[in-house]
This record gives structure tokens, C-alpha cells and sequence, in this order.
């Protein structure tokens, strides 16, 4: 899962936030860093009832410290 699949799928920071509980620094840090944690994609896939996809072919250079957000 990348951020654009994360982008398109809420619309907006503000439905991010709404539907996970998360804050908009957690998508900040994951744009600064260049992927999405692992742990915080399988969590999204659950939240979204599999509707994104965790991938690990989606992070970009493996430096993944599996903690969410």
C-alpha cells in the first residue's frame, strides 16, 4: 500500500483522521520517511476491510521499524 492508495481511497487528512483515529503527523511522518510501516498497512487493511492492501513490495527502502503510525 502506498500513500497515494491512502490518499485516494480517505480523500482528505480529515477522513483519514476520522475513520483510524490517527493524527495527520502519522501521514506526515510516513511522507517524510517515503512508505508506509508495515504494522500500520496491516492495520489499515483491517480498518478498511481489505479494501487497501498491505504490500510489502511497497516500501521503499526496507528500513520498516514495524511500529504503527
Amino acid at each position: 500500500m502506498t500513500l497515494d492508495d491512502i490518499k485516494c481511497f480517505f480523500g482528505t487528512s480529515y477522513n483519514f483522521n476520522l475513520a483510524t483515529g490517527w493524527s495527520h503527523s502519522c501521514y506526515r511522518n510516513w511522507r517524510l520517511k517515503g512508505y508506509v510501516p508495515i504494522k500500520s498497512q496491516l492495520l489499515l487493511e483491517q480498518l478498511t476491510m481489505g479494501k487497501l492492501k498491505a504490500s510489502l513490495e511497497d516500501l521503499s527502502n526496507g528500513n520498516d521499524t514495524g511500529r504503527a503510525g
